[in-house]
């Protein structure tokens, strides 16, 4: 059997251990917490490589297309981070990547990468019923925000189009 420390207190633990038997500190996976950390050091690692790149750009277009590589960079650093196999690691990819959807360069690749998370943590529901609740929680709140992008969308859009068709009509 192998022992691991609590993090908390440094008690002597058994592996199997879930919770530290001395001062209640929950065990988590790690995977989590380096697939978060490993997204945003490369994030910033590319950032970094392109400020520098873009600064000694000379001409205007060279900076303009640095930046679309950069944020192609980016897109492809998020995408390629290997996604965990526990479910509280995963439920905590999805969490990190859940509010970054909206982001303007990055938001696809967040989006990818949840939607990748969540299809294995509903993997995961099929042996451990209970988990299905916390995968339909990720649903309904996915849900929701599309019904309110819609709606906003149909609010906007709609006068819009209207304004834009009168104009195109009694402009001539």
């Amino acid at each position: 059997m192998e022992l691991k420390k609590c993090p908390s207190c440094g008690e002597v633990l058994d592996s199997f251990l879930s919770k530290c038997p001395s001062c209640a500190y929950e065990i988590r996976g790690k995977a989590a917490n380096r697939v978060i950390s490993d997204i945003e050091k490369k994030v910033e690692s590319v950032r970094a490589d392109y400020e520098v790149r873009i600064a000694n750009a000379t001409k205007t277009n060279d900076r303009s297309r640095l930046k679309l590589d950069q944020y192609d960079a980016i897109r492809n650093v998020i995408t390629s981070i290997p996604v965990p196999t526990t479910k509280e690691d995963l439920i905590e990819v999805i969490s990190y990547c859940y509010p970054k959807r909206w982001t303007a360069v990055s938001g696809p690749a967040y989006k990818a990468k949840y939607q990748e998370c969540l299809s294995k943590l509903e993997m995961l529901a099929i042996e451990d019923p209970s988990l299905q609740a916390v995968v339909n929680n990720f649903k309904e709140k996915v849900s929701s925000e599309d019904k309110k992008i819609w709606k906003m969308v149909a609010f906007i859009g709609i006068p819009l189009f209207v304004f834009i068709l009168i104009l195109v009509i009694y402009g001539k």
